[in-house]
């Protein structure tokens, strides 16, 4: 009879710890560490994870069936981000730094994907830090493009510029800035001059600071600022 109860006692320990463990132990140790991981990398001011915890049990062998992250005020290669959502199926991360050292250190995923929102404001903030010589730069997103004015000082004679460009993808993680119209305050303004701006507004936007590899494969200007796509690249 000792020896039944005994039985009993260790199977209900273990129903228990199967119960407990995944959801209480093992997923919030997850979840705040990639929550500080993600904010480390993105630089981000806050960062929600929505994970099931009823495949917690995967967590020991370093793998999450799938996750999604959402992160709002946050920065890559400098460029402001309002919002962005990260996909991801199939993550992989080292189950041993994450329990013993406290650390997430990610090992890949079967798909990831980021979508990620600049706002105007961003784009003011990145555009007045990489064109220091326009004065009073404005950034607006309308109809598919940007639209710059500003004021440049050009042999001590400042003139007023309303410039017009588009975005394009130009690598893997390469997004150009391409002017396609450019009208100054005096129609006479010296070639010099126009050369100049073009040279200053044709620049690339390098997004190669993500953690992981990663493409660029879709990139929209809106009103009021841009949305990227971005996934991660799989070697």
């Amino acid at each position: 009879m000792k020896q039944r109860y005994f039985w009993v006692a260790a199977v209900l320990i273990l129903f228990a710890a199967a119960v407990f463990l995944p959801r209480h132990v093992l997923l919030p140790r997850f979840t705040a560490e990639l929550q500080d991981y993600i904010k480390e990398q993105f630089h981000a001011e806050e960062v929600e994870i929505d994970l099931a915890w009823h495949g917690s049990w995967s967590l020991l062998l370093g793998r999450v069936p799938e996750v999604e992250i959402v992160i709002a005020d946050g920065s890559t290669a400098g460029l402001p981000i309002q919002s962005a959502r990260l996909k991801a199926v199939d993550l992989r991360f080292h189950p041993w730094a994450l329990f013993k050292e406290r650390e997430f250190w990610y090992a890949g995923s079967e798909f990831l994907q980021i979508s990620a929102r600049v706002t105007e404001q961003g784009l003011n903030e990145y555009f007045r830090e990489h064109v220091s010589q326009i004065q009073d730069l404005q950034v607006q997103a309308r109809e598919g493009k940007l639209q710059v004015r500003g004021i440049l000082y050009f042999l001590n004679v400042p003139w007023e510029l309303a410039l017009e460009g588009r975005l394009e993808i130009a690598g893997p993680t390469m997004v150009r800035v391409v002017p396609t119209g450019l009208m100054v305050e005096d129609a006479a303004a010296p070639p010099a001059l126009v050369e100049m701006l073009y040279q200053f507004f044709s620049f690339n936007i390098d997004l190669d600071q993500f953690p992981f590899p990663i493409e660029i494969t879709s990139i929209l200007v809106d009103d009021g600022g841009i949305e990227l796509a971005i996934e991660e690249v799989r070697e």
